[in-house]
C-alpha cells in the first residue's frame, strides 16, 4: 500500500514539473511575440532566402532580430472586411531589423488608367487580400494610393498597421536634401506620416532638376548626378537620417549589383534590409553584376 502510494506522489510530483515547465514556456514563448506585435503565431522555424545581410554579435549572444531574422511570420488583420468576421491572413518574412514584410506584394509600376481606375484598382487589391503596396515617385502612383488608402482607413475596414507600403527614391533626387524632399513629398501624396520602407531606386544618381531622365544632346546618354565613385553613400545617409526621424521604418536599396552591396554594408550605420532586383524572363538574378 505504501509503495501504490509512494508510486501515486511520484507521478503527481512529475505531473506538477511537467504542467510548470510548460506554463514558463509558455511564458516565454509570449515574452518573445511581443517582439513581433498583431501576429498570429510564433515564428515558424523555416527560414527564408533573403538579399539582406546582418551580423550576429560576436559575443554569441541573440538580440530579437537575430533571433527571428529570415523566418516566417502570419498575421491577421486588424479589422473585419467591411463587418465581416473573416480577417485576411498574411504570411510575412522578418527582415534584419526585427520588422516584418509581406511575401506577397501588388505591384504598381505601368498601372494604367486615371487616377479614378487607379484608385479603385488598388481598392480591390486590399479587398482581395494584398497587404504590401509597392510603389515609387517614377511609378506616378502614390496619390491614387493615398486616396485609396485614407478611403479604406476611414471606412474602419484596414488599419495603417494592417498595409505594408513601399516607395523610392529617384535618380534626380540624389544628394542629402533632395533625398529627404524626395521622402517628404511622397508621404504627402500617400497621406501617410511614414512608410514602411523607402528605396533607392538605383545607385547611380541622374542631374538633379524637373527632367527624370536627363540626358546629354549628342548620345542621349543620362547625364550623373556626380563623376563620383560610390555617390549613393551621400544618399543613404539621408536614408539613414529619415530613419532617425521616423519618415520610414526600414530602407534598402534596388538594382544594386554586388560590388555595390558589400561596400554600402562597409559603410552603412542602418543596414539595408533588402535589394530588390526585376527578376523576369530575359531579366534575372543572373545579371546581378550587369548594372
Amino acid at each position: 500500500m505504501f509503495t501504490k502510494n509512494k508510486n501515486d506522489i511520484f507521478i503527481l510530483l512529475l505531473s506538477i514539473i511537467l504542467l510548470l515547465t510548460t506554463a514558463l514556456s509558455s511564458s516565454a514563448h509570449r515574452r518573445d511575440h511581443r517582439f513581433l506585435p498583431n501576429y498570429s503565431r510564433h515564428p515558424s522555424p523555416e527560414y527564408i532566402r533573403l538579399l539582406s545581410a546582418y551580423s550576429p554579435k560576436e559575443n554569441g549572444t541573440s538580440s530579437p532580430e537575430e533571433k527571428y531574422f529570415g523566418q516566417r511570420v502570419e498575421r491577421l488583420d486588424s479589422k473585419s472586411r467591411g463587418g465581416s468576421k473573416r480577417r485576411i491572413r498574411t504570411v510575412g518574412v522578418v527582415l534584419n531589423n526585427g520588422l516584418s514584410m509581406p511575401l506577397v506584394g501588388f505591384g504598381t509600376w505601368q498601372l494604367e488608367g486615371n487616377s479614378t481606375v487607379k484608385k479603385s484598382t488598388i481598392k480591390k487589391a486590399l479587398e482581395a487580400g494584398y497587404r504590401l503596396l509597392d510603389t515609387a515617385y517614377l511609378y506616378r502612383t502614390e496619390t491614387a494610393i493615398g486616396e485609396a488608402l485614407s478611403e479604406t482607413f476611414t471606412s474602419k475596414k484596414l488599419t495603417r498597421e494592417d498595409v505594408f507600403v513601399t516607395t523610392k527614391v529617384w535618380p534626380t533626387f540624389f544628394s542629402r536634401v533632395r533625398v529627404l524632399q524626395s521622402i517628404g513629398d511622397s508621404l504627402k501624396k500617400l497621406q501617410l506620416s511614414y512608410v514602411d520602407l523607402v528605396l533607392l531606386h538605383f545607385p547611380t544618381g541622374f542631374r538633379e532638376g524637373a527632367e527624370d531622365w536627363p540626358v546629354f544632346t549628342g548620345n542621349r546618354s543620362v547625364i550623373p548626378h556626380s563623376w563620383k565613385r560610390n555617390a549613393f553613400l551621400e544618399s543613404w545617409q539621408a536614408l539613414e537620417e529619415a530613419v532617425q526621424r521616423n519618415l520610414t521604418r526600414s530602407i534598402g536599396v534596388s538594382n544594386f549589383n554586388r560590388r555595390q552591396m558589400r561596400t554600402l554594408l562597409r559603410q552603412a550605420k542602418v543596414k539595408p534590409v533588402l535589394n530588390q532586383v526585376q527578376e523576369t524572363k530575359g531579366h534575372n538574378l543572373n545579371c546581378f553584376d550587369c548594372f
